[in-house]
């Protein structure tokens, strides 16, 4: 069984950094880890500065800010909304997480909600 364990090259597209417009919230933004970013802070009017932020630049401003409240509660389920709606709103991109097959994808719960969303999507 194959494994995809690194998202670069081919698999670039899985990783949340990959430039991948879309809206989330009445919000536009560039790329996944943005989004991500963008909820897990507690400041609403910070939460604006991740939509012109590629991958890397918003993790970067994301390590240094405050959490909100019971983050660590919610963000499974905030992750697994985004990363749909990354893929919903690409089709491109959602064909190409199809055509993984049956690959495990193995990168933390990331994977697991990737391997999930593939599954629902074959099945629509």
């Amino acid at each position: 069984m194959k494994v995809i364990s690194k998202f670069e090259g081919e698999y670039d597209f899985l990783d949340n950094g990959y430039n991948a417009p879309f809206t989330y919230k009445d919000r536009f933004f560039k790329c996944a880890e943005a989004a991500y970013q963008a909820e897990r802070i507690g400041d609403p009017l910070l939460k604006s500065m991740f939509e012109g932020m590629g991958g890397k630049e918003a993790r970067c401003v994301g390590m240094f800010a405050t959490e909100r409240d019971g983050w660590d509660d919610i963000k499974h389920q905030i992750l697994y909304d985004i990363t749909r709606e990354k893929f919903i709103q690409n089709p491109h991109l959602y064909q190409r997480l199809t055509e993984t097959m049956d690959a495990v994808i193995d990168n933390a719960f990331l994977g697991n909600i990737l391997m999930s969303l593939r599954m629902q999507y074959k099945a629509s």
